[in-house]
């Protein structure tokens, strides 16, 4: 694959997985098929502060329906409806596609394990250390930020 379609990949996987909760509900569902109350009811008990942002972070009932409206859309969430159920029973599942993604990122994921140290200087750096606001990081290579 040539640099120019590399990177258009690496923007098209960005951009797919752009969104709050995906990534969390992702994760979810890879553990197997949920009822939209269990997802959120996780979701709800992993809330916290955002070490980003500073935002605390709390999913509302029309954000996940959104979100997993979206994944369905996506063909990354499956909708299950059994029938014959009074109220309805619908479970959420991964499609393979992103079980398949699912696998791909664990490698990311450990190294950012491994490397927590940097993760933390980059969180340090975005966030003022007076007041809690959110700051950019340096641009290039040029920057002494490391000198201050």
């Amino acid at each position: 694959m040539d640099d120019k379609l590399y990177l258009q990949r690496s923007r098209d996987v960005r951009h797919l997985l752009n969104g709050e909760w995906i990534s969390d509900i992702v994760m979810l569902l890879g553990h197997g098929p949920m009822r939209y109350s269990e997802v959120m009811a996780k979701l709800r008990a992993a809330s916290e502060v955002d070490p980003w942002t500073g935002a605390e972070r709390s999913i509302q009932g029309r954000q996940l329906t959104r979100t997993l409206r979206r994944l369905e859309e996506i063909r990354l969430v499956n909708r299950n409806e059994e029938p014959g159920h009074f109220p309805r029973r619908v479970t959420y599942s991964l499609t393979e596609a992103a079980r398949e993604l699912l696998l791909s990122v664990e490698p990311f994921v450990a190294w950012a394990e491994r490397h927590s140290d940097l993760i933390d200087l980059a969180r340090r750096m975005q966030t003022d250390q007076r007041g809690g606001a959110p700051q950019s990081l340096p641009d290039g290579p040029d920057d002494d930020y490391l000198d201050e």
